[in-house]
């Protein structure tokens, strides 16, 4: 099984990582975010092609997105271990934010279902939560925001709306504080 961590980026790939660690504000509606991985030295620092400055970026383990996001700030460096490069950024769930609706909307069924039907022009991101079966009626009018649209969905059936800065939307009872997640190889296997 391949299971290595990869960043993929404008059909570029860096991979070879064997462990990472990030840490997402969930409290943060944009999802602001910091990664951080580190391995062998294959090449020198220099000799590696990153992301840019507002690229956008996804972060797998194996095949499996972790993290869709927009680089803010990338900072490179050789350690002991191997080379260590550090990407902090926003979540693409940040896109949602200023953004408006281009046509009226009007739709009823279960709320995950009505919030994720809202999101089908942002194929990144997706909303989960507790909130599955309850049924709700969503009316938006043109030029509304997509996030302030998704707020009023929550509040319809008595949940908070929240980044989890992975490209996902949580509704939920109660929004949770800045965690701090480590994935390596080690982990994943032991599952």
């Amino acid at each position: 099984m391949n299971d290595d961590i990869t960043i993929r980026w404008n059909n570029k790939i860096l991979k070879g990582f064997n462990s990472a660690a990030f840490g997402v504000s969930l409290d943060s509606i944009a999802g602001y975010f910091s990664f951080e991985i580190v391995d062998e030295a294959i090449l020198p620092l220099q000799k590696i092609s990153l992301p840019s400055h507002s690229e956008k970026i996804e972060i797998y383990i194996g095949e499996t997105s972790m993290l869709s996001a927009y680089v803010e700030k990338i900072t490179p460096v050789m350690v002991s271990e191997g080379r260590k490069i550090t990407i902090s950024g926003r979540s693409v769930t940040s896109d949602l934010i200023g953004c408006h609706l281009p046509a009226a909307m009007k739709r009823s069924g279960p709320a995950l279902n009505v919030a994720n039907e809202l999101l089908k022009p942002f194929p990144l991101i997706r909303v989960e939560g507790e909130a599955s079966s309850e049924k709700v009626d969503l009316s938006a009018s043109l030029g509304a925001e997509y996030w302030d649209t998704l707020e009023k969905l929550g509040r319809k059936i008595g949940r908070l709306v929240w980044s989890t800065g992975d490209g996902v939307i949580r509704m939920g009872a109660s929004t949770p504080k800045k965690s701090r997640i480590t994935i390596s190889k080690s982990n994943i296997l032991s599952g």
